[in-house]
């Protein structure tokens, strides 16, 4: 059975031959968890492989996470809140629109990659690698488009500090889409950091450095420029990607003609696309309401609380999104046994540390959320009243 870019996922660094002497204290018991350690990840199996690839994942989210509430601190403090939780209410439309606007296609990647490796259909995989992103990329653009159209006709009914920063946004909604197809692409060559790492480490790293030049600078601060800069960081971190996983599919897959199928891959992204759909619809559109009921400050506030509540989801994502690819590879290969096997052990991956992360964010969940609203300065009875 073809096995798709598995030389290339994170391996430890660690040497299996390495012991302590047993004359060392706890010598024994540390070798001993070493190996097993070892076992876990690194013994060639699919299963340390899975553990390697989640555990990448779910590495890159936490800093993510640790970066995200760091640039939160930051970005209200050198906006204000106001200005602030306007720039949140036009990046949710981004992530709302822009997780939508590649029609499934990202989700399907790890259904085709694995089924032409497979079958050893090249020309196809030849032709999705490169034909799937510029079908996103031309979708994307056409909903951009549209959605600058709607903010043209719902202007009169949308705040007017709103219009600009929305309108900053449609162009984004294109890189997002393609970003998202090429992420789905590298993770199905177990390829996570280059999948990940781009929008969800680099761009907010670019994005606080540049915000905090335009402060120390004495440039405005507020929910326009951020919009700029969150332009400048997506298409300088979309546009790395591309280069960097168009050199690494040359030297993974021969180069040769190209067939293309969209009607067969938007048969199938469809159907993932609606189901997206739903799910973006629930974890973004409280973002999106409470705007147009509440100030900008209070949904800032409100924004953080649901993001440190999101810390549980890490977990599901980082399994479900580097090992979709691994079921359709045994579906495909007709291998019944490691198929079960392989859903049986995501389900533990995914249950077990979901548990413990919710477990550890009823203790220290409401101090984290505490210690954020005093650090952006949110007074004592704005706290209370929405803690």
């Amino acid at each position: 059975m073809a096995s798709i870019g598995s030389e290339h996922a994170p391996r430890p660094v660690w040497r299996s031959s390495w012991r302590l002497s047993s004359s060392v204290p706890w010598g024994e018991q540390i070798n001993s968890a070493v190996a097993r350690a070892h076992a876990l990840f690194a013994d060639g199996s699919d299963s340390s492989l899975v553990r390697r690839l989640a555990g990448a994942a779910f590495i890159i989210r936490v800093a993510s996470a640790a970066i995200a509430f760091v640039s939160q601190i930051l970005l209200a403090r050198w906006m204000g809140s106001f200005e602030f939780g306007i720039y949140i209410y036009a990046w949710t439309w981004v992530l709302l629109i822009g997780g939508m606007a590649d029609l499934g296609l990202a989700s399907a990647a790890q259904r085709f990659i694995p089924e032409y490796t497979e079958h050893k259909k090249f020309a196809l995989l030849r032709g999705f690698l490169r034909g799937s992103r510029w079908l996103a990329l031309i979708i994307s653009s056409a909903v951009a488009g549209a959605g600058a159209l709607a903010i043209w006709l719902l202007s009169p009914h949308l705040a007017p500090e709103t219009i600009v920063p929305l309108y900053l946004s449609c162009p984004m909604l294109a890189m997002f889409a393609l970003w998202q197809v090429q992420g789905g692409i590298a993770r199905s060559y177990n390829w996570v950091n280059l999948g990940l790492s781009p929008v969800y480490v680099l761009r907010q790293l670019m994005l606080l450095v540049l915000m905090g030049l335009a402060y120390a600078f004495g440039f405005p601060t507020d929910a326009v420029t951020a919009t700029i800069v969150g332009v400048i960081t997506l298409f300088t971190v979309g546009i790395g990607q591309l280069g960097i996983l168009n050199r690494r599919l040359a030297g993974a897959v021969e180069g040769g003609p190209r067939a293309y199928a969209p009607r067969a891959w938007l048969a199938v992204s469809t159907p993932i696309f609606v189901v997206e759909a739903f799910y973006l619809l629930l974890s973004y559109s409280d973002i999106i309401i409470l705007q147009q009921y509440r100030p900008a400050n209070e949904v800032a506030i409100y924004y953080a609380a649901v993001k440190t509540l999101a810390l549980v989801a890490f977990i599901y994502y980082s399994v479900a999104q580097t090992i979709a690819h691994k079921f359709a590879e045994y579906h495909v290969a007709g291998d019944r046994k490691r198929l079960t096997a392989f859903v049986k052990q995501s389900v533990q991956l995914t249950f077990w540390p979901s548990l413990a992360a919710i477990v550890l964010l009823l203790v220290f969940g409401r101090p984290l959320l505490r210690l954020y609203l005093s650090l952006i300065h949110i007074s004592e009875p704005t706290r209370q009243a929405e803690i």
